[in-house]
């Protein structure tokens, strides 16, 4: 339920941005792209805390469980400061490799603030993802997503003339 609610809010994401424009899509798309190429480098934590989380869960040390959350968080959130420190440093160098296009380019540099929540957010979602994973609480995540869901989808009916920066704010 998780990843098909996941999927349908890119879907949505996607479609918002082609009825605002070829631009507009363009632009989105790149800066999807970037979410989740940090995605990637977040995974590797997520993946890892699944796989302690588990553990540490089954011998019941909560302790040690707190700290390995903290630890986690810390870690995703330094790797993706890492990597939007390089995007906010060098946009036209990372931005010019993807696209020629200099209207596209110039609404990249108008866009890219929305990369640090949607990605630091997006750091602690991805380790509390690996972290329930672990724990077994499945149910959890399934809920978070269907309320998330719910609150991307009320944000795009309620704010819709604000069609191109929007899309973004659900994404938080």
């Amino acid at each position: 339920m998780r990843t098909f609610f996941l999927i349908i809010t890119f879907s949505i994401f996607r479609n918002f941005s082609s009825e605002a424009g070829t631009e507009i899509l363009a632009t989105n798309s790149i800066l999807l792209q970037l979410i989740l190429v940090s995605a990637y480098l977040v995974d590797g934590a997520a993946f890892a805390t699944e796989s302690l989380a588990g553990n540490i869960y089954g011998k019941k040390n909560w302790k040690l469980l707190k700290e390995l959350l903290y630890l986690a968080f810390y870690n995703s959130i330094f790797f993706t400061s890492i990597f939007l420190g390089s995007v906010f440093l060098f946009p036209n160098f990372i931005f010019g490799m993807i696209t020629k296009s200099d209207k596209v380019l110039s609404l990249l540099m108008d866009y890219r603030f929305w990369l640090f929540p949607v990605l630091e957010v997006g750091a602690i979602a991805f380790i509390l993802d690996g972290f329930f994973i672990g724990l077994t609480k499945g149910k959890i995540l399934r809920n978070s997503m269907l309320i998330s869901t719910a609150f991307f989808f009320f944000q795009l009916f309620i704010l819709e003339k604000f069609r191109r920066t929007i899309t973004f704010f659900g994404f938080l």
